[in-house]
């Protein structure tokens, strides 16, 4: 009886931890994608009144076309299948609907029908953020930070997700040695007379910290849109310690 009890015990526990690690094997930026898929998928079951699992060809046909109707382009449309076939097959369920040849003839008719235009944001550029910069109060603490921080994803190609936390809630609660997203706090800016380099610890291909890459920030011609000019008056109007973070409003709260 003891023996079985402890067989099912460590049964449990290694089913739970199988799951968390077959969970942690993506980026949780990936995963915060597939959850919008598996939410998107549940919300489509809900409106046509459909049970969601098992996945059969004939509701997965339907799927297909639903999206195609509420996506903009074919693209789209192929990133949310694939991202449902993911979470499907983390969760350990049946995906055999994926395999079956009808998808890809479905795929091909939405690229026929859905329209090609590509339909894209305004490109940041040079003209634009000069424009930006004649409309910045810059004796505001949170206008400065928010132009700095533009400027600087603009001239080191950064994601979001280095220069901001991505909810405010439990920002003070982010550890040090975090393997996922954690933006820029002071200690990772060296300023020099001349020149402000950036120690770059988290990206989308250094997840896990197994090194630092070294950015030097480029000094622009124009003063309206340097953005070493720019982060020097932040750190003016804005003072913090070495573990604070590097975009900051009002009373040390990160933006």
């Amino acid at each position: 009886m003891v023996l079985s009890l402890f067989a099912d015990a460590w049964r449990r526990l290694v089913e739970a931890r199988s799951s968390h690690l077959t969970q942690q094997s993506v980026a949780a930026s990936t995963y915060k994608n597939y959850r919008t898929h598996t939410s998107t998928y549940r919300q489509f079951t809900v409106q046509l009144k459909l049970v969601p699992f098992p996945l059969t060809v004939l509701i997965l046909k339907m799927y297909v076309a639903y999206l195609s109707i509420i996506m903009r382009t074919v693209g789209t449309v192929k990133a949310y299948v694939s991202g449902l076939k993911s979470s499907l097959e983390i969760a350990g369920l049946d995906i055999s609907a994926f395999l079956h040849p009808i998808l890809p003839r479905l795929l091909t008719g939405c690229r026929r029908v859905m329209d090609q235009e590509v339909k894209q944001a305004t490109p940041m550029t040079i003209k634009l953020l000069h424009c930006i910069s004649m409309l910045v109060d810059k004796e505001n603490p949170f206008e400065v930070v928010c132009y700095t921080a533009l400027l600087t994803g603009f001239y080191l190609f950064l994601r979001r997700s280095n220069l901001v936390i991505e909810t405010i809630s439990g920002a003070a609660h982010i550890p040090e040695n975090q393997v996922h997203n954690v933006p820029f706090r002071r200690r990772d800016l060296r300023c020099g007379i001349a020149t402000v380099v950036f120690d770059i610890k988290w990206s989308k291909t250094i997840q896990f910290r197994q090194k630092t890459l070294k950015m030097p920030l480029p000094r622009s011609t124009s003063s309206s849109i340097c953005p070493i000019r720019w982060l020097r008056r932040m750190l003016r109007l804005v003072p913090a310690g070495p573990t604070d973070w590097l975009f900051m409003k009002g009373t040390l709260c990160p933006l």
